[in-house]
């Protein structure tokens, strides 16, 4: 996520490609870290940690040990309380090995901190981004679920985020980047939907400038 010229743009799924394109097109301004930059999550679970953090249950089901676990060889941490999101680059090992404690400290810590900067963000426009378009986010989802479906657009999606969103920020403005392949018919046609879908295949940041029709509007909408 980013803070600039008075307005935050913020990633809240599926994966990290926001991030990075945010990264390219601000490179001169520092970003802060946020809650869903470098996680994968579902916008069904997108939906329920936004929905969470508003009612104040957010916080306990994080900080519940036992609620975590590893998935597959590679590792990658979840939380059964939260189904759908991945913490992909967290040592998972450490973080759940009983005898480091402290880990298990410092990854609380952490999302504490990307929480506050997520859902606190200060003074300004609110502007969230999903996105699905990811070239390699159907590769690295098969390592963990079957449910590809699950990663993709619809309109009840939409309406869920919208509302959960509602909640935490005060007129916040939501857009989505998509792929078709894997979205509901007929969403590209709103004017906060962006068809920039990219070829499905290893590589994971997108070329620069890839989100520029994206910044152009929140900007646009940022007065």
């Amino acid at each position: 996520m980013i803070t600039i010229e008075g307005r935050h743009i913020i990633p809240i799924g599926c994966s990290c490609i926001s991030q990075f394109q945010i990264q390219k097109r601000f490179a001169d301004h520092p970003p802060r870290g946020g809650f869903f930059d470098w996680n994968i999550a579902t916008p069904a679970a997108s939906a329920r940690v936004m929905e969470a953090y508003a009612d104040g249950s957010l916080m306990p089901l994080l900080a519940d040990f036992s609620a975590y676990t590893t998935l597959t060889r590679q590792h990658y941490l979840i939380n059964r309380h939260l189904p759908g999101l991945y913490f992909w680059h967290e040592p998972a090992r450490d973080i759940l090995n009983a005898e480091t404690p402290d880990a298990f400290a410092a990854f609380q810590s952490k999302l504490t901190h990307q929480l506050a900067n997520t859902f606190k963000p200060g003074a300004g426009a609110v502007h969230l981004l999903w996105s699905n378009i990811q070239p390699n986010l159907k590769i690295v989802t098969a390592r963990v679920t079957d449910d590809w479906g699950g990663f993709g657009l619809t309109s009840q999606a939409i309406d869920r985020l919208e509302a959960a969103a509602a909640r935490l920020f005060e007129a916040p403005k939501l857009w989505f980047v998509i792929n078709r392949d894997n979205c509901e018919t007929g969403l590209a046609a709103r004017p906060n939907v962006f068809d920039l879908g990219l070829e499905r295949s290893a590589k994971y940041i997108g070329p620069k400038g890839h989100y520029a029709p994206v910044f152009r509007s929140i900007a646009q909408h940022s007065d």
